[in-house]
């Protein structure tokens, strides 16, 4: 949850008979007596709709802080203006208009005593009023508030208008959820893969597998894959035989010469896939397990040396 305070960008009070004051601070709600003749006095305040919050909105307050108290009988009515809030107060040309929709709007909150102290104080409205000021936020328009006295009968309250600043100055409170943030449209999901040919993995394995296509194959490459094989087949014999030399030396079974063996060709398959550091983690991994397997490890350590490893405390 957040909240946004909104100080109004236009309000002020109407009379029936003298009209509106838009510069009056504070302003007045009720009755005030002229001389001997009493005129009620209606407020109104009107919050910019840049100032609405985006998202869910769930709750929305106003602040008062009546200056001088209204009388003992004071009951306050808090009405949208005019209708729904969506009008312009600053826009009505006749002030008869302006004084009599401040009454007229839908009914947030009714016979209040909240005026009756001078005191500083959050309302929380009601009735329709997040509707309302959702529906002014996505019309573009601004939300507008009207106060008066039941009746316009009792001792006007006198409010803090907007000119007075924070921290007295009448003012909205919305209570909102944030919209989620908007990230980076995500890459759109792959689908079946295709190689660069357009056609299907599987019906390229499927061609792979034609007899003919496999003998055309084999006689094109025979001549090198042999040759790579002789090649192969040199030097891990030429391993093996070292191999089996240090294992005869240090007098272990023939029995066990096939392990030995194995672990040769491991290493040397090492030497020809890594190089430095990489291959020497590679052979000393191989060494601990055919070490933890129960071949001698000083074997071990002599047969790593035909690949150019020493491991280390051998």
């Amino acid at each position: 949850m957040a909240t946004v305070e909104i100080i109004p960008d236009y309000d002020g009070d109407v009379n029936d008979f003298y009209g509106r004051d838009t510069v009056v601070n504070p302003f007045r709600v009720g009755m005030v007596l002229v001389g001997k003749l009493p005129r009620s006095w209606r407020a109104f305040l009107r919050c910019p709709n840049a100032q609405l919050p985006a998202g869910t909105i769930t709750q929305v307050e106003l602040f008062v802080y009546p200056d001088t108290a209204g009388g003992a009988a004071h009951l306050t009515d808090i009405h949208a203006y005019e209708a729904n809030g969506q009008q312009d107060p600053e826009a009505e040309p006749n002030d008869w208009f302006l004084y009599v929709n401040c009454a007229t709007g839908n009914l947030y909150l009714d016979d209040i005593d909240a005026l009756q102290s001078a005191l500083g104080k959050w309302l929380i409205l009601g009735g329709t009023v997040v509707a309302d000021i959702t529906a002014a936020r996505d019309a573009g328009t601004p939300f507008s508030l009207a106060l008066h006295e039941e009746l316009d009968d009792d001792p006007a309250a006198y409010v803090w208008a907007s000119e007075a600043g924070l921290p007295n100055a009448v003012r909205i409170r919305v209570t909102y959820t944030p919209p989620p943030a908007v990230g980076p449209t995500p890459p759109p999901k792959p689908g079946p893969y295709y190689p660069p040919t357009g056609v299907p993995r599987s019906t390229r394995y499927d061609q792979a597998l034609d007899p003919d296509a496999i003998r055309r194959a084999l006689r094109r490459q025979k001549a090198s894959m042999v040759e790579q094989q002789a090649t192969y087949f040199s030097q891990i014999g030429l391993v093996e035989d070292k191999a089996k030399r240090i294992v005869e030396a240090a007098g272990i079974s023939t029995q066990f010469t096939a392990y030995y063996l194995v672990f040769a060709r491991s290493c040397w398959k090492a030497s020809r896939e890594f190089s430095g550091p990489t291959l020497e983690a590679e052979i000393l991994a191989l060494f601990n397990l055919w070490a933890s397997r129960g071949l001698v490890p000083q074997v071990l350590a002599r047969i790593a040396e035909l690949c150019g490893v020493q491991v280390p405390g051998y």
